[in-house]
């Protein structure tokens, strides 16, 4: 065993470009190494962790975290594997120690906020502590209803619900105005307007909307209303509002609301419809 260590650092000194080649592949694979065992800590923290549903928000707030940090921690390795590597080679020696240095660190940091880096890292601290989002939260943003995909270093990605991805910088979600439907609650409330005649009875829309709700699974019970918000000259509009656990399931719901109150009145008071369909009539005869 001593002899062949022997002749290894015979063979090394011998050959000094060997020597350096092996040590760079060291410093590289450890860095690789590191980084995947990481992933690999990662994945064993989460796998148990369901990000799908929307009650889960703990566990949502828990894996945005824990990816988040293992980003920072990545990064931390890959910013002392590279410092370790020049610091390997004589004349970049002295760039490989300035990074390790704090006056090296503070002018990285400086560079970064120069590129909009830095601001792009402190809103990520701050999404992963205040929390104001979490992965798959449901959020409306720039207009477009979706659910957030991924978090990373500078951006964030939203699925929205036509399956498109809204591709928007972390920095968004600290400087600009957003709904976050899942922000401490999935529920939300739901509404469906009705354009009536003046002689529809509404008493009666309000006991089918009632039965309906109260047939319908993705009804919460938390909340119900049919009140009458608004005039015009030739029909009323009525509002219903009911609660459901999320909002894909209220927008189930609002659906399933519409169709079978439109049945019921176009079963039971067909005369007190909008007469929509004779205006549409006189309008067309005007154009012929």
């Amino acid at each position: 065993m001593l002899a062949t260590n022997l002749q290894s650092e015979r063979f090394l000194r011998r050959h000094p470009v060997a020597d350096k080649t092996a040590e760079m592949l060291f410093l590289i694979a450890t860095t690789w190494l590191v980084i995947q065992l990481l992933k690999v800590g990662e994945l064993r923290l989460i796998n148990e962790y369901d990000t799908t549903k929307d009650v889960n928000l703990s566990q949502r707030k828990f894996v945005t975290q824990v990816r988040f940090f293992r980003r920072m921690i990545a990064i931390v390795v890959i910013i002392l594997g590279t410092s370790l590597l020049l610091i390997s080679f004589q004349g970049s020696r002295k760039v490989g120690l300035s990074v390790l240095t704090s006056a090296g660190v503070v002018s990285v940091v400086i560079g970064f906020a120069a590129q909009k880096t830095l601001a792009n890292l402190l809103a990520g601290i701050q999404i992963a502590f205040n929390q104001q989002i979490r992965l798959d939260d449901a959020v409306v943003v720039e207009k477009e209803w979706g659910r957030i995909e991924e978090i990373n270093m500078t951006s964030v990605i939203v699925r929205l619900w036509d399956r498109r991805r809204l591709i928007l910088p972390i920095t968004y979600f600290v400087e600009t105005p957003f709904e976050n439907w899942t922000r401490s609650d999935a529920s939300i409330v739901g509404s469906v307007f009705l354009y009536l005649d003046y002689n529809v009875p509404v008493d009666k829309i309000r006991a089918q909307a009632r039965k309906i709700a109260e047939n319908d699974p993705l009804w919460t019970g938390d909340a119900f209303a049919v009140q009458v918000t608004d005039t015009t000259p030739t029909c009323i509009q009525i509002r219903i509002l009911v609660s459901a656990p999320d909002a894909p399931s209220a927008f189930d719901l609002r659906c399933h609301m519409r169709e079978q109150l439109i049945e019921f009145i176009r079963d039971e008071y067909p005369q007190n419809l909008p007469q929509t369909r004779l205006v549409l009539a006189e309008e067309l005869k005007k154009d012929v």
